[in-house]
């Protein structure tokens, strides 16, 4: 797990940020399905020509293209509700 902090919070208090917002509509969000919908999505902009895969790799963090692919749901035969939540 990530143990610095980003944007000035620390992991506890990241995960309190997405948890009350999911609440407030209704739904049970963790940082790590916030940061799957993230990866998820940006293959849509790689695959639509609008970002590049090395681009999405490092706004996640990832020094290896090949580690920001498993959030490629068509790669993985999925649909979008499953690759969101299906992510490990």
């Amino acid at each position: 797990p990530h143990t610095g902090s980003v944007f000035g919070l620390n992991n506890r208090e990241g995960w309190k940020v997405v948890h009350d917002r999911g609440r407030v509509v209704g739904a049970h969000v963790s940082p790590h399905q916030f940061r799957a919908a993230f990866g998820t999505r940006g293959y849509d902009l790689v695959e639509a020509g609008g970002l590049a895969e090395r681009s999405l790799a490092a706004a996640m963090g990832h020094a290896k293209v090949e580690t920001t692919r498993k959030y490629d749901r068509k790669r993985r035969g999925m649909g979008t509700a499953e690759a969101l939540w299906d992510l490990e």
